[in-house]
């Protein structure tokens, strides 16, 4: 039940079904999200906000989010004309349709920049943030869901808050994420961050009581359609020259036994690699990521990974 994951309980008073949190929603608003296609977003805000596109309710809308979102919140907003402008990058069917009929306007700000820009203002207002969560702490905080991404940047310049607690999310989340925002300031040097096992930042997005002005339950677990791709035999080989390059280089002197730390993007190519990497010798990897694939969790289980003090995994987008 959702009251089992408020912790703040003068919080309670401000759940609401997830019509009402998007009736909130007027015409020209700018919204910040973030997850994936097919899980880590707010499916039932969306839902409900997509129902009032498809009744014509709902026009010229401005949605901001790095992250590739899908059909259930940028695809269906596209579909039904509710969206007039996408900044960051997309990656439903139907938007890139409108993006190319020159009916959405879009940017694809790069995902390092956009939520900088947006927290400095020079987008203009946010005027609603939805943020996907696990549950809230006692303090008002929230314990974000399986993807984070560029969530922690959208709440405090946001005029309006809207939290989704996902009741299929296990609570096992709490603490696996480390959440650091860095200085606007111009002379800022970067992120602090000079090793895998470190932690800079903090488990929850801080949010606060009075920051936070809707809560909606999601009872429904995220659509399973389209995880499992197809085998390709061309992807295999990709990894296998890949993983045959690196122990060239490690037999040649130029790369240590357990490499140097790597980066992985997302996606069936570098999925490839590292489940052939995990069928390799390598031991201690370290690996930057944008998210933890079931490849990489493979990884660890054949004891792959530097698993000391955690495992040595850095999702990047949470660190923004």
């Amino acid at each position: 039940m959702i009251e089992d994951r408020i912790r703040c309980k003068s919080l309670l008073k401000k759940v609401v079904s997830a019509e009402e949190a998007a009736e909130v929603v007027r015409n020209g608003m700018s919204i910040a999200t973030s997850g994936y296609k097919h899980f880590g977003y707010p499916a039932a805000f969306f839902k409900a906000l997509g129902e009032r596109a498809k009744n014509g309710e709902i026009r010229n809308l401005k949605l901001w989010s790095q992250c590739l979102l899908g059909y259930g919140v940028e695809g269906i907003l596209a579909e039904y004309g509710a969206l007039i402008r996408r900044m960051g990058s997309h990656g439903d069917s139907y938007l890139r349709k409108k993006i190319n009929e020159n009916k959405v306007q879009s940017n694809d700000i790069p995902t390092d920049l956009l939520p900088r820009m947006i927290r400095s203002g020079l987008l203009g207002d946010l005027d609603i943030a939805v943020i996907n969560s696990t549950a809230i702490t006692e303090r008002g905080d929230i314990i974000a869901s399986d993807a984070v991404y560029d969530s922690p940047s959208y709440v405090q310049p946001a005029q309006i808050v809207v939290v989704e607690i996902n009741d299929s999310l296990p609570l096992d989340l709490e603490g696996m994420h480390d959440i650091y925002l860095p200085s606007l300031n111009e002379k800022s040097r970067g992120v602090p961050l000079y090793d895998l096992t470190e932690k800079i930042g903090d488990p929850h997005i801080l949010a606060g009581e009075d920051k936070i002005d809707f809560i909606v339950e999601c009872k429904e677990p995220y659509p399973k359609e389209n995880l499992k791709q197809p085998f390709d035999e061309r992807l295999d080989k990709i990894g296998a020259y890949v993983s045959f390059f690196l122990k060239r280089e490690i037999k040649s002197g130029r790369l240590p036994k357990n490499l140097t730390p790597i980066e992985c993007g997302i996606g069936r190519t570098p999925n490839s690699v590292m489940k052939c990497l995990s069928k390799e010798s390598f031991r201690d990897l370290e690996i930057y990521s944008p998210g933890v694939t079931d490849e990489m969790i493979g990884l660890i289980e054949v004891d792959k990974i530097r698993t000391e003090p955690y495992p040595s995994f850095i999702v990047k987008s949470v660190i923004v």
